[in-house]
């Protein structure tokens, strides 16, 4: 799957925002907002598996318990699928 099919359907999967960065390697990268309403497990799963590369976390409505919990499930995310979501 190419990374414009992954970010189509990203984008149709969830309601967040999303933006694509480049590196200075000109290779795009995809990130999601990633809040208290998006941090369930397996909508942060579904959301790595169609492509999600970094996931930046919103520290304004959020709880520390809740930013740690997100955290925990990045990487059982990662261990369960290999997708290794970096943390912004």
């Amino acid at each position: 799957m190419s990374r414009q099919s992954r970010f189509a359907a990203l984008k149709r999967s969830t309601n967040y925002s999303l933006q694509t960065t480049n590196s200075l390697n000109m290779n795009p990268k995809i990130m999601a907002n990633v809040g208290r309403r998006s941090g369930d497990y397996e909508l942060l799963k579904k959301m790595a598996l169609v492509g999600m590369e970094t996931a930046r976390l919103n520290f304004s409505h959020a709880s520390n318990d809740q930013l740690i919990e997100l955290k925990v499930n990045l990487e059982k995310i990662k261990q369960e699928t290999g997708k290794d979501v970096k943390i912004m």
